[in-house]
């Protein structure tokens, strides 16, 4: 191992610590302050990494995850796209309200069909979630699967906050785990490539992830590939030709 990645795996390594030694004597609380918010999330993923039912190391490898890094953004971790992307691996606002979950704010629900509208505003009434999303990562702390104690959902304000840090590179990783993950995990997640996985195909295992992390579920699963949207496609087989370039690079 070269001294320069020893070092980087020095200073992640004590980030991480720090991290930990501040949320241990932390509560679970929904007004947690912006400060540690995304701190809360880059825990939650190092608790899960590598782990066999969630982020399998054999599935997720870091071949992967560097092939996937220079197609999203040539490894620009300040990049954003024209629709709106942002960071070294390109996330978008409805992924991360897929993890975070997300309380609607008065813009949006006015922005809502009358009848959805409707809808929220009784279900909202009697205590219900009505159109609010609870994220992911939360579901997961209440089942005791990792260490979480941020809300059960992000609002307006919360939201742009966090894809403002996602200019971070390794915020941006640890995002992008928690999104494959959600989208792999059968349990309370999409199943996302599981079958291809459990059979030991990895590889439509990591094409069929790749596929619906840049084109979503409902244009993707299910869909022959010719089907899939052209940009999809695309994307999908340059990232797995990477990957197989930095195989052969570094066996």
């Amino acid at each position: 191992m070269s001294k320069e990645k020893k070092a980087k795996i020095t200073i992640i390594s004590t980030v991480i610590f720090l991290i930990f030694t501040f949320l241990a004597n932390v509560e679970a609380n929904d007004d947690i302050s912006m400060e540690y918010l995304v701190a809360e999330y880059v825990v939650a993923y190092y608790d899960v990494k590598y782990s066999p039912r969630y982020l399998p190391i054999d599935l997720f490898t870091d071949d992967l995850e560097n092939a996937q890094g220079h197609i999203e953004s040539g490894g620009n971790p300040n990049a954003v796209s024209e629709k709106g992307a942002v960071g070294f691996m390109q996330h978008i606002e409805k992924s991360i309200k897929d993890i975070c979950g997300y309380r609607l704010s008065q813009s949006d629900i006015d922005a809502l069909t009358p009848e959805k509208r409707r809808y929220h505003i009784k279900e909202k009434g009697k205590g219900r979630p009505g159109y609010d999303r609870i994220g992911y990562i939360y579901k997961l702390a209440k089942k005791g699967v990792l260490r979480f104690h941020g809300p059960d959902r992000i609002d307006e304000k919360q939201l742009a906050y966090i894809m403002e840090q996602l200019k971070d590179k390794y915020t941006s990783l640890s995002f992008r785990g928690l999104y494959l993950m959600q989208l792999f995990d059968s349990w309370d997640g999409y199943g996302i490539g599981r079958e291809a996985y459990e059979k030991g195909d990895i590889a439509e295992a990591q094409f069929l992830l790749m596929a619906v992390y840049n084109g979503g579920k409902r244009r993707i699963v299910g869909k022959p590939t010719y089907k899939w949207p052209r940009e999809s496609l695309s994307y999908t087989r340059k990232v797995m030709n990477h990957m197989q370039f930095l195989l052969v690079a570094n066996p």
